[in-house]
């Protein structure tokens, strides 16, 4: 059901931005015909279904984001940031009226000057912008095992809409070329409307790379989600697991998850999860 667009929410207006064009832009896209779906993004529900380190998601230009609001149904702590407090509005009471306010931290900003905290994050999301400029601080900000969700339009837009900027699309092989090495590509698609989306996880760089420890695996109990997932060894609470040769299996609730981390000499530690059905055809 859609929800309708009434802000009782007051959100703080960052005071260089009173006069922005962008915000006045969204924040009349955000008026009072607008009714938001909440419908969380496909690239934030396939990153929520992968095992996570523990740290909050950060979604840039979030809109009246559904992809937040899954996050913190999910135990997540999320940070919205957008350049309409219009639109951070109806996310705020859209989430005080699910019970997830103290989970969602609203942040009103220009994009084209605030940057994330580096290994910060667990995921960090952004679809419906592209900023280049934005993109390395942006990935930056990923924690070791978290992923990067992104999805823009191409330069293709342009040839459907003349007047739409080059800067705002992506160039062939964008984003995914842009990625410094320690990345994994899980997918990157064109979609229809000339876009395309990106799902990539920032490998974790773990101490003795190159020093043949072999297979390293380990696992952190994320109390956000009463799941595991992968994370630092440096992280309070981890417990780490060495082997020489052989992968180490593990069961989380009701199936087992195979992570064989590889220490690459370039490119630190690769993972994978194969779920139990593979496994059977593994063994």
């Amino acid at each position: 059901m859609l929800a309708p667009a009434t802000v009782a929410r007051m959100v703080r207006i960052e005071p260089g931005l009173a006069g922005h064009p962008d915000r006045l832009r969204w924040n009349a896209r955000y008026g009072a015909a607008f009714e938001a779906s909440f419908e969380p993004h496909p690239v934030a529900v396939d990153a929520l279904r992968l095992p996570l380190p523990p740290g909050p998601v950060l979604e840039l230009a979030s809109g009246p984001s559904g992809s937040a609001l899954l996050a913190a149904a999910a135990g997540r702590r999320v940070e919205a940031v957008d350049a309409s407090d219009v639109a951070l509005g109806l996310l705020g009471d859209e989430a005080d009226r699910r019970g997830l306010a103290g989970l969602i931290t609203l942040v009103h900003a220009d994009l084209s000057v605030w940057r994330p905290a580096p290994g910060r994050y667990c995921i960090v999301l952004c679809t419906g912008f592209w900023d280049r400029d934005l993109f390395p601080a942006a990935a930056a900000a990923v924690a070791g095992g978290g992923m990067l969700g992104w999805e823009a339009f191409t330069v293709e837009r342009v040839r459907e809409r003349p007047d739409f900027p080059v800067a705002w699309c992506l160039m062939p092989g964008e984003p995914a070329s842009l990625l410094a090495a320690g990345w994994q590509v899980l997918s990157q698609t064109d979609l229809p409307g000339a876009r395309r989306r990106l799902l990539a996880r920032r490998r974790c760089r773990l101490p003795g790379r190159g020093a043949g420890l072999g297979v390293f695996a380990q696992r952190v109990e994320e109390p956000e989600r009463g799941r595991y997932g992968l994370a630092a060894p440096e992280h309070e609470g981890a417990i780490e697991a060495r082997c020489r040769g052989q992968p180490v299996l593990q069961r989380s609730r009701d199936r087992l998850e195979l992570i064989a981390l590889r220490v690459e000499q370039l490119d630190g530690i690769a993972a994978s999860a194969v779920d139990q059905s593979e496994l059977g055809k593994k063994l």
